[in-house]
């Protein structure tokens, strides 16, 4: 903006304001000011900053005389507004109400809009800039959009579809403010970030969509702590669909401080009952948080989650609203769920389904985890995946459902505590190198009231018997049309000598024939003891085990807890669903026509699914 003599401000085009609708003019008159007073540009007026512009001095209001999007700031080059004075500290200097867009710079070391408040003073002096219903909207930055040595104040502004390849908005030596203010479909490596000392305050502003890894940086330095950035307040703010989001909230050092709101500006974060249900936005978040009083947390009909969900807090239940019509979907670089250092945890009615990742569909290092009406479907784990991996924990599926998955190791790892699968349907599975279900180390597994059928393995299940595992209790389970390779057993395969305890139900429903469980060896008779405690490895022969690599696990990045309210300590009462098998017939045991009707049905599941 050349700077020029004094001029008035003219009539606008609108016939009512009077203001200043070119920047030659807007410019000479805040130089010739000496400071103070408020300029107001034209509605529908453009300022080409392209080439730099600069206000040097304080106590300045910029304001537009229309709507958002009236008043314009642009630039097509690497350079833009630069706010500063060589030989003063700038201050007071806001601006309100203009649109800046159209930034399109090649060079890392330059901002569309920065202020250098302390030049002036040789920085002994900082000063303050303020942005008030501004919006910044489609500019491309080599490096930065909007920064400041000083402080900056955001009120009510909106950041969207902007592209930095650093930081989109940040500041050094001073603080950084940001009120009722959106963050929308950006990218950045950081959206928001305070360097190099100050205060970070962020209150009552959503961060939605955007693609960083980190939504707000305050800034530490181990070398020097007198550098450390710190954070005020976070209060209010609200997060929902970021992708590759480390910490979804404010980064301090190793600490993530979790934004705390459910919902965009949308009442009292601070809400002990939460939502009526919860949705990927917010899930992960209210468990953190404690926001249920009762610990249930009810996952709203249809949600369907693509981004994971790590859970870290103890006597809590999450349920689909709708049995079944919630879930995970299509994960290829996470585990969906993760349960981590928690007690007495409840899943129920829940899905995962199209898992292709080299790891694990859910994973569990916990302590008691329930998994209540779930379906594992269709889940293509790479590599030594699986489907579920146990880490020690205690374990129990009741009513679930694991079909149509293919992975190389097993669909069930257990590295240890206790497994227990009841009431349950393992069907339709594809394992190359080892069985459905796998108990290794000190596993207790106990398995009753379930049906395998139709699988392709080396066996169904295996215990580890020479490194700890045993088989605590199996009672009414059943077997067919599995094509097993290694270990030809419906039912249990104990250790390396591969010997063979098979099911004793008669068919996929619950009934026994007591010969067969009389016959079979006591639940004490399969603990091994004084064994190797490495998994079986292949004769000279180099034929396969049922023993798969298991996969690393994966530790989940610290979180910040927050402390939860009150919420119950006694296990979930386990909840009965409508049977997927068929129903007894009355009197006796089903005959051979249930027994067709279950096959033709699974019949009719492979026509649908496709032949694996």
């Amino acid at each position: 903006l050349p700077i020029l003599t004094s001029s008035a401000p003219i009539l606008c085009s609108d016939g009512i304001t009077m203001g200043y609708a070119d920047g030659p003019s807007l410019s000479a008159d805040i130089e010739m000011s000496n400071g103070g007073g408020e300029f107001i540009i034209c509605p529908n007026t453009t300022l080409d900053v392209t080439g730099g512009a600069q206000i040097s001095k304080s106590d300045i209001l910029i304001s537009c005389g229309g709507g958002i999007g009236d008043c314009i700031v642009t630039s097509s080059d690497d350079y833009g507004l630069y706010i500063g004075n060589d030989n003063e500290t700038i201050t007071n200097v806001t601006f309100d109400g203009l649109m800046f867009t159209g930034y399109n710079s090649t060079n890392n070391e330059t901002s569309f809009v920065f202020a250098d408040t302390g030049a002036g003073s040789n920085y002994t002096e900082l000063g303050v800039v303020t942005f008030e219903s501004c919006a910044f909207v489609g500019n491309q930055a080599a490096g930065l959009v909007l920064g400041a040595i000083g402080t900056l104040i955001l009120e009510g502004c909106l950041f969207s579809y902007n592209a930095a390849e650093l930081i989109l908005v940040y500041t050094v030596l001073g603080d950084i403010e940001v009120y009722e203010s959106d963050f929308d479909s950006n990218s950045a490596l950081i959206l928001i970030s305070n360097l190099a000392g100050g205060e970070m305050t962020i209150k009552d502003s959503c961060f939605k969509d955007n693609f960083a890894l980190l939504l707000a940086l305050a800034d530490t330095d181990e070398d020097d702590p007198s550098m450390d950035s710190s954070v005020a307040e976070s209060s209010g703010n609200y997060e929902a669909g970021n992708l590759l989001t480390l910490c979804p909230g404010v980064s301090v050092g190793d600490d993530c401080i979790l934004f705390d709101a459910f919902e965009c500006r949308g009442g009292d974060s601070n809400s002990t009952g939460g939502p009526a249900c919860y949705d990927e936005s917010n899930l992960a978040l209210g468990i953190e948080m404690g926001s249920s009083e009762t610990g249930l947390y009810t996952v709203c009909n249809g949600t369907d989650f693509q981004s994971s969900v790590l859970v870290t807090t103890s006597d809590t239940v999450i349920a689909c609203e709708e049995p079944l019509n919630c879930g995970f979907s299509d994960f290829f670089l996470t585990p969906a769920l993760f349960v981590f250092n928690a007690t007495n945890v409840t899943i129920t009615g829940m899905k995962f389904v199209g898992y292709t990742g080299e790891d694990f569909v859910v994973g569990v290092a916990a302590n008691k985890v329930y998994f209540e009406d779930c379906d594992f479907n269709d889940n293509f784990p790479s590599g030594n995946g699986t489907v579920f991996l146990n880490l020690g924990s205690n374990v129990t599926f009741t009513q679930c459902v694991f079909e149509g998955n293919a992975a190389e190791s097993a669909v069930i790892v257990s590295e240890g505590g206790e497994l227990v699968i009841e009431e349950s349907d393992l069907s339709m599975n594809n394992v190359t190198e080892g069985g459905i279900v796998v108990a290794l180390n000190d596993t207790k597994l106990s398995v009753t009231d379930t049906c395998m059928s139709d699988n392709n393995a080396l066996g169904l299940v295996y215990v580890e018997l020479e490194a700890g595992a045993s088989l605590v209790d199996a009672f009414n389970n059943f077997g067919e049309d599995n094509t097993l390779t290694l270990a030809s057993c419906d039912g249990f395969v104990m250790g390396e000598s591969l010997a063979c305890t098979p099911f004793d139900g008669t068919s996929c429903l619950f009934e026994v024939d007591d010969a067969i469980v009389s016959a079979a060896p006591s639940a004490s008779g399969f603990s091994g003891t004084g064994a190797p405690t490495s998994a079986p490895v292949p004769s000279p022969s180099g034929s396969p085990t049922l023993a798969p690599v298991t996969p690393a696990p994966i530790t989940p990045a610290p979180v910040t807890q927050v402390p939860t309210t009150s919420a119950p300590t006694s296990e979930p009462t386990k909840a009965k669903k409508k049977k997927k098998k068929g129903k007894k017939e009355k009197g006796g045991k089903p005959g051979k026509a249930d027994k067709k009707g279950k096959k033709d049905k699974e019949d009719k599941k492979k026509g649908k699914k496709g032949k694996m």
